[in-house]
């Protein structure tokens, strides 16, 4: 593809044609280019070519970063969420609350309004297992849309002719390889894939231009003909192109260092994190791209007193700015792979302090609207076992007043019961993605508990008060049957008999 600035056509007057530098867009093969015999080239007719704007270089819809085989952690299905743009939200620290249940404090921070795109809706069962598929190290190169616009073709200037042998040899590659999804949506416009070839490929061809060159009436003395001088005398400049390379290259690391028998019984799938390395960033360098023009030198001569002048063909060049990119190494990251976890319902074992990692917001190359995260290490930290209640006959909680949000829909997650670690005689849910809402601060209640009825103590876990991550832009949970009301004493809660698991075999922990 070619970035295209416009500049004067051979032998034709006052009519623009583009120049095109930067990217070629086309896998090319080795084929020869050949030498021009003396055959005539034409003057001007006005013949229809293209004019170029520039449009996104990609057109992408529901493109996977990762490929992905059998081993689910979430099991999705297309459904419409959300295309964003930059609204107000909150960004939340946790802070200690009743009976060690975290809370969060807000501050605003960017956000985004969303739109209906499609995208994946997924159940808290299969995610998959990914292999390593590289991701697209781009530059911003325009592609272009094209509408017809004059340009001429010439008559009647002798010149040279090649035989018909392209310099190239193109086929349609598409640049990028998506499953279902088309790389570019372009109008009559094929994309090639570009293997680094020159720009351009010169010999020199010999041209002769004749006319109103002064000569004298002469006795006996040949009038002089201009020599043949090259037309273009290049050279093999490269330009700078992109390729399907990765940006990311993965190798297996653990992450997380378990004790005993893990929180479930858990299956690896790959995750990631990375290490700078370098990529390339370029800048525009103005060079000057030269074409040939002939001129004279005369001298004279005395002919029987006739002045006759003698002239040979000098070649002179014209040269235009042409933009040309120089890049410099610039920080990329590479990733290395490290296990995830599948997991089913066994009993909860002690675990010991581990690294995650907190994640701060930055720009990916090229994006707009998408953040990128870079991480450092922040705690996990160990549990250890209490015992939690399956109750029945379960009276509303009393609540008391503290602060929430009134809503607009944003994506979250709708729940069902599930044992959760960190509980004191309450249900936590497993999730599917439904919307709730995005939240400015109006009054709501918190509950405080009220004893239940009728329990049996089942060994599980109380965690510290401490977020696993602290991330931007993190979800909240609306739960089956605990529907948040902007209320003045009513409860938050109202339950009806929800069981939570039970383990046999299992002794009972009252920490």
């Amino acid at each position: 593809m070619y970035q295209c600035t416009s500049g004067p056509v051979d032998q034709c007057t006052s009519v623009p044609v583009y120049q095109c530098t930067n990217v070629p867009v086309y896998q090319c093969t080795s084929v020869p280019v050949y030498q021009c015999t003396n055959v005539p080239v034409y003057q001007c007719t006005n013949v229809p070519v293209y004019q170029c704007t520039s449009v996104p270089m990609y057109q992408c819809t529901s493109v996977p970063v990762y490929q992905c085989t059998s081993v689910p952690v979430y099991q999705c299905t297309n459904v419409p969420v959300y295309q964003c743009t930059n609204v107000p939200m909150y960004q939340c620290t946790n802070v200690p609350m009743y009976q060690g249940f975290p809370v969060y404090q807000c501050t605003n921070v960017p956000m985004y309004q969303s739109t209906n795109v499609p995208m994946y809706q997924c159940t808290n069962v299969p995610v998959y297992q990914c292999t390593n598929v590289p991701m697209y190290q781009c530059t911003n190169v325009p592609v272009y849309q094209c509408a017809s616009v004059p340009m001429y073709q010439c008559t009647s200037v002798p010149m040279y002719q090649c035989t018909n042998v392209p310099m190239y040899q193109c086929t349609n590659v598409p640049m990028y390889q998506c499953t279902n999804v088309p790389v570019y949506q372009c109008t009559n416009v094929p994309v090639y894939q570009c293997t680094n070839v020159p720009m351009y490929q010169c010999t020199n061809v010999p041209m002769y231009q004749c006319t109103n060159v002064p000569v004298y009436q002469c006795t006996n003395v040949p009038m002089y003909q201009c020599t043949s001088v090259p037309v273009y005398q290049c050279t093999n400049v490269p330009v700078y192109q992109c390729t399907s390379v990765p940006v990311y290259q993965c190798t297996n690391v653990p992450v997380y260092q378990c004790t005993s028998v893990p929180v479930d019984q858990w299956t690896s799938g790959p995750m990631y994190e990375c290490t700078s390395v370098p990529m390339y960033q370029c800048t525009n360098v103005p060079v000057y791209q030269c074409t040939s023009v002939p001129m004279y030198q005369c001298t004279s001569d005395q002919w029987t007193n006739v002045p006759v002048y003698q002239c040979t063909s000098v070649p002179v060049y014209q040269c235009t700015n042409v933009p040309v990119y120089q890049c410099t190494s610039v920080p990329m990251y590479q990733c290395t792979s490290v296990p995830v976890y599948q997991c089913t319902n066994v009993p909860v074992y002690q675990c010991t302090s581990v690294p995650v990692y907190q994640c701060t917001s930055v720009p990916m190359y090229q994006c707009t609207n998408i953040p990128v995260y870079q991480c450092t290490n922040v705690p996990v930290y160990q549990c250890t076992s209490v015992p939690v209640y399956q109750c029945t006959n379960v009276p509303v909680y009393q609540c008391t007043s503290v602060p929430m949000y009134q809503c607009t829909s944003v994506p979250v997650y709708q729940c069902t019961n599930v044992p959760m670690y960190q509980c004191t005689s309450v249900p936590v849910y497993q999730c599917t993605n439904v919307p709730v809402y995005q939240c400015t601060s109006v009054p709501v209640y918190q509950c405080t508990s009220v004893p239940m009825c009728q329990c049996t103590s089942v060994p599980v876990y109380q965690c510290a008060s401490v977020p696993m991550y602290q991330c931007t832009s993190v979800p909240m949970y609306q739960c089956t049957n605990v529907p948040m009301y902007q209320c003045t004493s009513v409860p938050m809660y109202q339950c009806t008999s929800v069981p939570v698991y039970q383990c046999t075999n299992v002794p009972v922990k009252i920490s």
